[in-house]
């Protein structure tokens, strides 16, 4: 997914970080709002999310096994409940 190019003139939106403290289904409703254009393309969505992450958040997403996310649904579909287990 890094090797997916973002469209020409893309501009990325100015996105708000999540360090794993507060609600991550609150991030991912922001994060969703704000890149609603390139919703059907996973890897670009993927990529911008992750870039979001930050501290616990980042360090979770980091030891994933490979394979974990494929899509934007994998993504976005445990992660709310991932920092709780």
């Amino acid at each position: 997914m890094e090797t997916v190019a973002f469209p020409p003139k893309f501009k990325q939106p100015n996105l708000q970080s999540f360090d794993g403290r507060g609600s991550p289904r609150q991030h991912i409703c922001h994060f969703k709002a704000l890149t609603g254009g390139i919703a059907g393309n996973d890897a670009l969505m993927i990529r911008l999310f992750v870039s979001t992450l930050r501290e616990t958040a980042f360090d979770w997403y980091a030891r994933l096994p490979a394979g974990t996310i494929n899509s934007w649904a994998d993504e976005s579909t445990p992660l709310p409940y991932a920092f709780f287990r």
